[in-house]
């Protein structure tokens, strides 16, 4: 491929988004790059642009439906010579309101860019809101891939305007702030606890690992439900298999920027029926 041209000058010409995401390693080995790293940032990064097309409801499961994987496919059309530097462009051309799906993507993805660059980066739950959980947990896999092999970077979004105009976002990006978001992210969670009942048949209760697990009757749990035995019924005694319902302490600990969730339950009371 031959050295990109002047950003602008591609917008004008074909009428696409652009993306340009550069990554600079950093100590001795600054002039090469792993190549499997290279690999997956390029995968991470599509993710990311098709994930935030999806609704705010997604969670790391979701689909990308045929349409929306369609219309944010971003093409590599060019590298740069003075970095491991690539350019992306749009599969579809630009909406002359720029209001597409695409466009709102890749803003969104600035967004993000834009914040990891700051030395204090806006870490408020509103800010994270607007994105889904799928966008957020691939978003962070590309964090600490980036931490992990200490490489810093660059984006830049281009958006051709009406009138041969143009419109460029762009954000530059430290180890540190890799790691420092990393680091504030992680830190970053809200909890909910409160206690539910399941009817349906205890399995196990395990004295020395304090464990227990219970088949739920109802569709609305989870098929199988597992933690931790209360201390009050750690020397209890109860029929295996054995039909009955339980008085159980659940506790859901989201993280506000990745959405990442885990859920943890207590077998606080147990009544053989």
């Amino acid at each position: 491929m031959s050295v990109a041209k002047n950003m602008s000058e591609t917008l004008i010409k074909n009428n696409r988004y652009v993306l340009e995401i550069s990554f600079e390693p950093e100590g001795k080995h600054d002039h090469e790059i792993d190549s499997r790293f290279l690999g997956n940032a390029l995968i991470d990064t599509q993710n990311i642009i098709s994930s935030l097309a999806l609704p705010s409801t997604s969670n790391i499961l979701s689909r990308y439906p045929e349409e929306i994987k369609k219309a944010t496919q971003m093409k590599v059309t060019d590298t740069f010579a003075a970095s491991f530097g690539i350019r992306l462009e749009s599969n579809v051309h630009a909406n002359i309101l720029s209001d597409d799906i695409v466009s709102k993507s890749l803003q969104k993805f600035h967004l993000l860019f834009d914040n990891l660059s700051k030395d204090e980066p806006n870490m408020n739950k509103e800010f994270y809101s607007d994105f889904n959980a799928k966008s957020m947990q691939k978003f962070n896999d590309l964090v600490e891939e980036m931490s992990e092999k200490n490489i810093s970077g660059k984006i830049k979004i281009g958006t051709p305007l009406p009138g041969a105009n143009t419109n460029i976002k762009e954000s530059t990006f430290t180890v540190k702030n890799l790691k420092d978001f990393s680091i504030l992210a992680e830190k970053n969670v809200s909890e909910k606890t409160e206690n539910i009942t399941v009817n349906g048949v205890l399995y196990m209760h395990d004295h020395k690992s304090k464990m227990f697990k219970i088949f739920s009757d109802s569709k609305e749990d989870e098929l199988v439900i597992k933690g931790m035995v209360n201390d009050n019924l750690s020397d209890s005694v109860f029929i295996i298999p054995s039909n009955g319902s339980a008085k159980i302490k659940k506790t859901t600990t989201i993280n506000n920027v990745t959405k990442k969730e885990k859920v943890t339950y207590v077998l606080l009371e147990f009544i053989e029926t």
